[in-house]
C-alpha cells in the first residue's frame, strides 16, 4: 500500500504515528485511494527535514517562510507514475479534507527548483 524511497523515511512514517496522526492517517487513506482508484502504489519520497536539510533543499533559492516538514507537518509523494489526470483527481481527493483550522488546501502537485515534481501532502497535528 505504501512504499518508502528510503529506510530513513520507513523509520520516520513509524514516527509520524507518534508527532501527527492525523498526517499520518492522512497517509494511509491516500495509498488506500490510490490502490483502489489507480491501482497504484504511493511513494513517499520525503517526509521529516531538518532546519539545515531544509535549507540545503533549497539553497540557492529563497526558503519559504513556511517549514512544515522541519515540524512534522507535511509528507512528499512521487507523483511521476500519475498521468496528468490521476493528478488532477488525486490533488481533488486529498483537498477534500478539512486541515488547519477549517481550510481545505491540503496537498497540491509541484516542483522546486532542481527539483523533481510531487505532492507535497501537509496536517496540522
Amino acid at each position: 500500500m505504501i512504499q518508502f524511497k528510503t529506510p530513513r523515511i520507513e523509520v520516520e512514517f513509524k514516527e509520524l504515528f507518534n508527532r501527527n496522526r492525523r498526517l499520518y492517517q492522512l497517509i494511509l487513506v491516500a495509498g488506500q485511494y490510490s490502490e483502489f482508484e489507480f491501482r497504484k502504489e504511493v511513494t513517499i519520497t520525503s517526509l521529516y527535514r531538518t532546519p539545515e536539510e531544509n535549507a540545503a533543499l533549497y539553497a540557492p533559492n529563497v526558503e519559504p517562510i513556511s517549514k512544515p516538514h522541519t515540524i512534522w507537518q507535511a509528507v512528499d509523494l512521487r507523483s511521476v507514475i500519475y498521468s496528468a489526470p490521476e493528478i488532477y483527481k488525486f490533488v481533488q481527493f486529498l483537498n477534500l479534507w478539512t486541515v488547519f483550522d477549517g481550510k481545505k488546501l491540503t496537498a497540491f502537485c509541484h516542483s522546486i527548483p532542481g527539483g523533481s515534481q510531487h505532492f507535497h501532502v501537509q496536517c496540522n497535528a
